[in-house]
């Protein structure tokens, strides 16, 4: 089995994954890799990817390929772009800062989570590339508002509006590992912390954790004080008429994250 040990190894997303899982401590490539429950949704996803299959097309001239689109009203250099991920900082210390450079620089979307460790404002400054806001619906619309204002002031132009997650994941890896918000410290934790030194000096060089998009709205710099305001925010009683609010004040290109049910 190839086993990268760097970026300029990694030939495919599986060898960046086992590059991450290579340098990562295991409970936090467990956070990056792993999914809600038992995960099947997760794989079922994953494996529906194996049934598309590329027609090739011989003797056609193929001296120039054009791999560019159109999506949500911005013109992308492929067909492909970044879906939002939180607490990118946990992982490196570049986190979406690094991210939305590297998609503006492949000239494609990159879709900032709401729980990013660095603001939206901070990320539509470094990147002049298209760019997406994850939004939830939160139980205190005006925060969900408030946040709609900022990334029209910011730039972005579009918004991910997720409406499937009434309730905050049971991940089962993590409470396995013992790793969450607050996490649980135990000497299987630290063991594997120890096994991957570099992490470990590089989280302690960098600032503390934090969701600064929601600082204000929290009442809290801290990671702990703002991951509980979000686990009471989610609001289970979401329906199509606070999706149209939200499309209607936007006013922009709306991409929706989730299983949509019916009207």
């Amino acid at each position: 089995m190839w086993n990268p040990s760097s970026l300029e190894q990694c030939y495919n997303i599986m060898d960046l994954r086992a590059l991450a899982r290579r340098r990562l401590p295991a409970p936090i490539f467990d956070f990056l890799d792993g999914a809600a429950e038992g995960e099947l949704t997760a794989r079922l996803n994953t494996a529906a990817f194996d049934d598309i299959a590329l027609i090739p097309r011989c003797l056609v001239d193929v001296t120039a390929v054009k791999t560019s689109t159109h999506v949500l009203g911005q013109d992308i250099a492929w067909p492909v772009f970044c879906s939002p991920t939180g607490g990118s900082r946990i992982f490196h210390p570049g986190g979406e800062l690094a991210a939305a450079r590297a998609a503006a620089q492949a000239g494609t979307f990159y879709s900032l989570s709401t729980n990013s460790t660095y603001s939206l404002e901070e990320v539509a400054a470094v990147s002049a590339g298209p760019k997406m806001f994850q939004l939830y619906i939160f139980k205190d619309r005006d925060v969900t508002r408030e946040l709609i204002e900022r990334c029209k002031r910011a730039g972005y132009q579009a918004l991910c509006l997720t409406v499937d997650v009434p309730v905050v994941g049971k991940r089962e890896r993590d409470l396995r590992s013992g790793f969450g918000i607050p996490i649980k410290p135990s000497l299987r934790l630290l063991a594997a912390i120890g096994r991957r030194p570099g992490w470990a000096l590089r989280r302690l060089r960098d600032k503390p954790l934090s969701m600064p998009t929601l600082t204000a709205r929290a009442g809290s710099d801290r990671l702990v004080g703002q991951m509980k305001f979000i686990a009471t925010q989610l609001d289970p009683s979401v329906s199509w008429k606070d999706v149209r609010e939200m499309i209607e004040l936007w006013g922009g290109a709306v991409w929706g994250e989730g299983q949509l049910g019916g009207r």
